[in-house]
């Protein structure tokens, strides 16, 4: 697959680091949204003198991440609103999160008040109109765990529920509206749900070649925002 589509080629969260990196200087203050268990930053990779917190949900989940992979913790839902946050953080990051909340829109709105004036928002989200992504809002999430289990081989308690809330291109330039510079690209990657079965794979490649041509921002796979508050 990858020999004769380069996207599939490319290291897949690349993009992502390469919008955070840019991000990252000496004393930068930042705040990761959802990714609990697995920092979107390594330790390695953090600044002199920054402070990096993890925001999630779960305390089991950020309980999980490595040991001193974060210098703060907070147990809190993203879309409730923190005011002890407010202007806090230079960098916000958030990988493949947005497309689990409720309302993408407080999320957001959150978000851009905990950052300093001129701070970012970097984050990945998968789209809502996707192939699989109108697979999983079909099925019931139980079973749609057990399918991803044995389509990708996930463990199904790693498959948290997905509702897509403005997870399309319009969607997201609607809830960024207020954000002063808003840059989206589009991602066109999701053979890996159909590996299951070559023929499908194959159909569902062509079609996804299509989209890629057409640069159909509708119905891209994936979302790489970049946002100025």
């Amino acid at each position: 697959m990858s020999a004769v589509r380069p996207r599939y080629a490319l290291y897949w969260r690349g993009p992502f680091e390469e919008r955070v990196r840019e991000r990252l200087r000496p004393g930068v203050r930042i705040l990761d949204v959802g990714s609990g268990a697995l920092p979107a930053i390594s330790r390695a990779e953090l600044p002199a003198k920054s402070n990096y917190v993890g925001l999630d949900i779960s305390a089991a989940e950020l309980g999980k991440a490595p040991v001193g992979a974060y210098d703060e913790t907070i147990v809190a839902d993203a879309a409730t609103a923190l005011p002890e946050l407010r202007r806090s953080f230079d960098l916000v990051v958030s990988w493949q999160v947005l497309e689990h909340v409720e309302s993408t829109e407080p999320v957001v709105a959150n978000v851009r008040s905990y950052l300093d004036a001129g701070g970012s928002f970097v984050a990945m989200l998968s789209g809502g109109l996707s192939p699989f992504a109108l697979i999983n809002r079909l099925v019931p999430q139980e079973f749609g765990r057990q399918l991803l289990e044995r389509l990708t081989g996930r463990e199904p308690v790693t498959v948290f529920p997905a509702h897509y809330d403005r997870c399309t291109y319009r969607g997201l330039e609607r809830v960024f509206s207020r954000w002063s510079d808003l840059e989206i690209q589009c991602y066109y990657r999701g053979a890996g749900y159909f590996r299951f079965n070559p023929v499908v794979q194959a159909a569902y490649l062509a079609l996804e070649d299509r989209l890629e041509h057409a640069r159909s921002r509708r119905f891209a796979t994936h979302y790489l925002v970049q946002a100025i508050r």
